[in-house]
């Protein structure tokens, strides 16, 4: 919480302040804590606590509830034959491609999943499933998060699309979606939580169906997320596995294998085939990224490769780089427009950073400048199929909406495709991330990393150099992915209806096996006090020798430069063992943190107590049963039931402290126990036409 704040605030602001403001956050009314932080044993295996609001938590149950009435809406149903008619037209659409169309265009539910891997022919698949509605007399409309992403769904899939920004902004002027339609979204695990369930009330209300096309491995949501991998995991999806795009078979099997999550793997096919280039420094490292894109302009054209970086900084760098380099070479035009900042010449090759309805320009957009002209605009050639040439206006310019486009962050290129991609790593890289940046290419991708131990950059060796290997395969284990805060706190909650004896029996239990791995971890402890010891001890006489300026403190300093390089030595050894501790009593270790919890929560809150022993009162059911029904599934009338069943038990318990004298013995009743009225659910929601209802 404290580190979201502090991006979001400029530099100068105190600590204390953050912290202040974030405690202020957590304590608001409609703040609730989802998963308590685990405390696992004596290793780092502890997370923070996990909060969402009540306003999010209640759209997920919402679009929950939706998505799973909707399995047997029959919508959007076509006649089988009429689906075998198309494919029978498509022969390349065979296995997993023919049965994708087949279930989405004869389910009739109203949210269908797909779950499709990089490059695994997606878009070509769609194009059959809307030929197949569209002989069925149904409306099919695209959607995505990016201008880019919808355009290039409108233009491989023959689906008419726009953003879901242009969609909602539509439905408030009262142009909403037609009634009984087929609403394709594409990159949908970038789409936010709030717009993807208004997008699913949308379906529900006009009676229309919503195709949820993405990849919940790929880039995550950059607003609160998670909802494709919660509605795949309830509703089922349609997935796609075989990967289309990559030439080399082996390159395609390496990226399968990312995709299943075996990074290591795909580092190990990068580094056999001489991919993956290591420099001792930053700035050296961006200039082996430009050495080798140049290379590949001069083969293939600036249009067929690009430079990826994870940050915007990293971005500017190698952009400037290679218009130093162009301009060496000859390559850019002697006519310069400076503008916002920005210089571009003819020649150039730029990236469009917002919008433009007017000129049909699209944030992503990249192009050629073809000439830079009096008026201060520019004409450029885009790289789209039409190779359109555009008039760029001065306002757009000066805005600074247009950058140049040699390199790009990776988020601006998920679903292109590109013949070469030079990747540059670095400590914002995710297996998110990488899986993206090593998916775009056709035929060739670069790695780039950096090796401070490397005295100039080489060709990696695994035998000679492992820390950067280590280092990036950490990397490549680290996920972003986002979580449905509900699913969290139901993972938390999975105790939460357990009796309180059972848990604390549990927990008896579990104590043994943390003992033990206390105790075998104080080697793994000491094992690293040493290194870091060792290390300290070499600053301190490289320090002492600076001053002293002595040749035996110099030899000395050495000598425990080497003992620290020694210890260091161990770290793989270390941290297989720690590895290994975690793998053997991590389980165990987490499930006590997680009872322990439980226990707690129990004890600062009576409710809560008194909810689940109601749960486990037999008696106490089955009157709530005659009167009310059994317990419902769904979300909020089970929260409604329960509810119920906790005032109802503490009704009991008050009515018998009641009747009860001071010395024990049972007394008049004073007055009789009564089951209290269930909570009123909300009516539901007319029908209308497809909208967003913002």
């Amino acid at each position: 919480m404290v580190a979201e704040l502090a991006a979001g605030v400029p530099a100068g602001v105190r600590y204390s302040d953050l912290e202040a403001a974030a405690r202020g956050f957590l304590a608001r009314a409609d703040v609730e804590l989802v998963e308590p932080a685990e405390q696992a044993g004596r290793r780092a295996l502890a997370v923070g606590d996990r909060y969402s609001t009540r306003e999010l938590l209640d759209l997920e149950r919402s679009m929950i509830e939706r998505a799973q009435r909707g399995v047997y809406a029959g919508v959007a149903r076509v006649d089988r034959d009429a689906v075998d008619q198309v494919l029978g037209v498509r022969p390349e659409l065979a296995g997993e491609q023919a049965d994708m169309v087949r279930w989405l265009t004869t389910s009739g539910r109203r949210v269908d999943v797909v779950r499709a891997g990089p490059g695994t022919g997606k878009t070509h698949a769609l194009d059959a499933a809307r030929e197949a509605w569209q002989s069925a007399g149904l409306r099919v409309l695209g959607t995505a998060l990016s201008a880019r992403a919808a355009g290039e769904l409108e233009a491989q899939s023959g689906i008419r699309s726009a953003t879901i920004a242009q969609l909602r902004a539509d439905a408030q002027r009262g142009h909403g979606l037609p009634r009984g339609c087929v609403l394709v979204v594409d990159e949908a695990g970038m789409v936010g939580t709030r717009d993807l369930e208004a997008l699913v009330r949308g379906a529900e209300r006009g009676d229309s169906k919503l195709v949820l096309v993405g990849d919940t491995r790929q880039l995550p949501e950059i607003e609160a997320g998670g909802a494709l991998r919660s509605l795949a995991e309830r509703l089922g999806a349609a997935e796609l596995h075989r990967i289309r795009r990559q030439q080399e078979p082996w390159d395609r099997e390496a990226i399968a294998a990312f995709h299943r999550g075996d990074h290591d793997r795909w580092l190990g096919a990068q580094i056999e085939h001489g991919r993956v280039t290591v420099s001792a420094t930053a700035p050296q490292a961006q200039r082996a990224v430009v050495d080798g894109w140049l290379a590949d302009t001069q083969q293939r054209g600036m249009e067929a490769t690009i430079m990826l970086a994870d940050r915007r900084e990293t971005v500017r760098d190698l952009n400037r780089l290679a218009r130093e380099r162009l301009r060496e070479i000859g390559r850019l035009g002697g006519r310069e427009l400076s503008v916002a900042g920005r210089g571009f010449a003819e020649g150039e090759r730029v990236l469009a950073l917002r919008n433009h309805r007017g000129l049909g320009l699209r944030n992503g957009d990249r192009a050629n400048v073809m000439e830079v002209s009096d008026d201060r605009t520019l004409i450029v050639r885009l790289d789209r199929d039409d190779r359109r040439d555009l008039r760029i206006p001065t306002d757009y310019l000066e805005a600074g909406h247009l950058d140049h486009g040699y390199a790009a962050t990776v988020h601006k290129t998920q679903g292109a495709t590109l013949d070469t991609v030079h990747y540059l790593g670095s400590d914002r890289s995710s297996q998110e991330a990488a899986l993206v940046a090593g998916s775009r290419h056709r035929h060739d991708f670069r790695l780039y990393v950096v090796d401070s131990d490397l005295p100039s950059p080489t060709t990696p060796d695994r035998r000679a150099h492992p820390r950067w290997r280590q280092e990036l395969e950490r990397r490549l284990g680290h996920s972003r992915a986002k979580q449905f805060a509900i699913d969290v706190r139901q993972r938390a909650g999975r105790l939460r209806d357990r009796p309180t004896p059972e848990l604390r029996q549990e927990a008896d239990q579990l104590s043994p096996a943390l003992e033990r791995y206390a105790t075998e971890a104080r080697a793994v402890d000491y094992a690293r006090g040493e290194i870091a010891r060792a290390e300290n001890q070499a600053a301190a006489a490289h320090r002492n020798a600076k001053v002293t300026r002595d040749r035996r403190d110099r030899r000395h300093a050495r000598a425990l430069d080497q003992a620290a390089r020694e210890h260091a030595a161990q770290r793989p050894q270390i941290d297989a063992a720690e590895q290994a501790l975690d793998d053997r009593y991590g389980p165990a270790a987490r499930e006590h943190a997680a009872h322990q919890a439980e226990l707690e929560r129990r004890n600062l809150n009576p409710h809560a107590e008194r909810a689940i022993a109601a749960r486990h009162d037999p008696d106490l059911q089955a009157t709530l049963e005659d009167r009310h029904g059994p317990r419902p599934l769904g979300l909020t009338e089970r929260h409604a039931w329960d509810t119920t069943a906790a005032r109802a038990l503490k009704s009991r318990d008050q009515t018998r402290s009641l009747d009860l004298e001071p010395d024990g013995h049972n007394a008049t009743p004073t007055r009789e126990w009564a089951l209290p009225e269930p909570p009123t659910l909300p009516a539901p929601e007319p029908e209308v036409g497809f909208d967003f209802d913002i």
